[in-house]
């Protein structure tokens, strides 16, 4: 529910050679005492021979003792350079260890980078953007501004004197014609390239583990119909960046939803909230980052809030920060007492509800239960309302149909489909 809207995340191998030292040394040092021995035991013999005997005895322990002598100092060079060699291997173990931690937390670094690419690309859609405009692709294109240049523009969505000169500035730094229209090179730009490197795939793969033959999502080219759900098969529209507890709280949505007589699927919820958190899944995202701009997971208004809080107990009321506050699987309770009160109006149960009927649900509820070629805002009725969704009618023909109004969420589901999990 976005502004303008009408409705209501070996140490083995040091240890090994260690041990051989020890070994190398236990083995000479049990030699040498044997060698005392034998040496003892001759001076025994000759105890009862001359002084020559005796004489030849002193050489004879001189001789034992010298080589013993030796002996222990090949010991100990020996050990010595063993236990170097050791020392420098736990070295290399360390070294290596660091720098695996440091690859990986680069990794992570990149896939996030890439998401967050891959989510803006998406939320700035493929049309040229410029001076003028007002829609929710120009609020995406001020918050990236005001992150990539440090700036504090207002995010609301109007393409004003301010964010054109902004847009000069980020093309001037990046060696693009300073036009202040954002066009497929600027886009690119401020998505990390536009098109999925290799690089990028990659950290993504990292990250959420796609198959080798999954394709980076990008936005796909507009259609008049959003992409149907997937037959069921245990896995969900962007399973693939769910946890398990967020995976439960939509399976429970349908449940409840179901026992209020809506057959929803889990895969329209899913891609719905993409299209609203930007595909960050996040209870407490607000609209443009603004304190008092929509909330969550379903971008609650001061409307639709307000709407909710006329059916709740006055100890029970729902504030922008409370929402804000609410963890993933308290929060979906709420979107789904707003879906079945927004469901409810249009009597939808026991009929069929798309992917679409649910968007416009938090988007604008008149569209539920009306064919896609229904005229939702136009311009010689209500020009206020048409103005503030005026970039979503593609034809220019003064009129947003309903397939117009939710071809934002054909994009968001196609990229569902790709991170399937």
């Amino acid at each position: 529910m976005n502004a303008g809207k009408s409705g209501a995340s070996s140490a083995n191998s040091g240890t090994s050679r260690s041990s051989g030292a020890s070994t190398a040394n236990a083995a000479s040092n049990t030699s040498s005492p044997s060698g005392k021995t034998s040496s003892a035991s001759s001076n025994g013999k000759a105890g009862s021979a001359s002084s020559t005997s005796k004489s030849s005895e002193t050489t004879s322990d001189k001789v034992s003792l010298s080589s013993e002598a030796k002996s222990k100092d090949a010991d100990t060079k020996s050990s010595v350079n063993l236990d170097a060699w050791s020392s420098d291997d736990t070295s290399n173990e360390v070294k290596s260890s660091d720098q695996a931690k440091q690859e990986a937390e680069t990794s992570k670094a990149d896939a996030a980078e890439a998401r967050k690419n891959a989510d803006l690309s998406a939320s700035l859609g493929s049309k040229t953007l410029k001076s003028g405009m007002h829609d929710e692709s120009v609020r995406s294109l001020q918050s990236a501004l005001n992150e990539k240049l440090g700036k504090e523009l207002s995010t609301d969505g109007k393409f004003g004197p301010k964010t054109q000169e902004a847009v000069k500035e980020f093309q001037r730094q990046n060696g693009l014609e300073p036009d202040g229209v954002v066009g497929p090179k600027t886009r690119a730009a401020l998505t990390g390239g536009g098109s999925a490197s290799q690089d990028t795939k990659a950290a993504i793969q990292n990250s959420v583990t796609l198959p080798d033959n999954v394709p980076i999502p990008r936005p796909n080219p507009r259609a008049n119909q959003p992409a149907a759900a997937k037959p069921a098969d245990g896995k969900l529209s962007f399973g693939a960046k769910l946890s398990d507890g967020q995976k439960a709280a939509v399976n429970q949505m349908v449940a409840d939803l179901k026992a209020k007589g809506f057959e929803v699927k889990a895969d329209d919820i899913t891609n719905f909230m993409a299209v609203e958190t930007g595909g960050t899944f996040s209870p407490s995202i607000r609209s443009g980052g603004a304190k008092d701009g929509a909330v969550g997971l379903a971008q609650f208004t001061g409307t639709a809030i307000d709407d909710m809080n006329r059916l709740r107990p006055k100890n029970d009321q729902l504030t922008r920060d409370g929402l804000a506050e609410m963890g993933f699987d308290e929060q979906s309770k709420v979107v789904t007492e707003y879906l079945s009160t927004a469901l409810s109006r249009k009597n939808m149960q026991g009929k069929e509800i798309s992917g679409a009927d649910l968007y416009t649900a938090v988007f604008s509820p008149a569209a539920i239960g009306k064919p896609m070629n229904s005229t939702i805002y136009d311009k010689s009725v209500n020009r206020r309302n048409y103005n503030a969704n005026r970039s979503l009618d593609t034809d220019k023909d003064g009129k947003i149909t309903k397939a117009e109004l939710t071809s934002r969420l054909t994009d968001w589901a196609n990229r569902g489909a790709e991170l399937r999990g």
